[in-house]
């Protein structure tokens, strides 16, 4: 969640799962979308959506917006299946979706294994 402060009222952009329903088939009708959420009521309003056949891998799973909300970046690792995947948040769409292909070797593990336990926009 990354806080937005728009007058008095506290507002944050979330990255939400398990909103089935919220999205219109014409629109994703995924799983997991974007909300505007007012903290005041605890009220969400869908920004976008993301597309039903997106494959997510969600264990141990770290994300976080650009300081512009415009980016969410999210990581994850378990066993062998790594993935780092990037949304545009207007449009739900994705920017990046990789499996770190090298990544165990470019940090010399001896046995492959790592694990994505933060994530920070540089």
């Amino acid at each position: 969640i990354n806080a937005e402060y728009g007058g008095s009222v506290p507002n944050v952009l979330a990255f939400v799962e398990g909103s089935e329903g919220r999205c219109p088939v014409t629109q994703g009708g995924g799983d997991f979308l974007f909300a505007n959420v007012d903290l005041t009521t605890g009220k969400s309003t869908v920004k976008t959506c993301l597309a039903s056949n997106l494959i997510l891998q969600e264990d141990e799973w770290i994300g976080a917006f650009n300081n512009l909300n415009t980016r969410f970046a999210t990581g994850s690792r378990y066993a062998q299946n790594t993935q780092l995947i990037v949304f545009d948040t207007t449009t739900g769409k994705e920017v990046l979706n990789t499996a770190l292909p090298g990544l165990a070797k470019a940090i010399h593990s001896a046995d492959g294994f790592y694990w994505i336990w933060a994530m920070e926009w540089i």
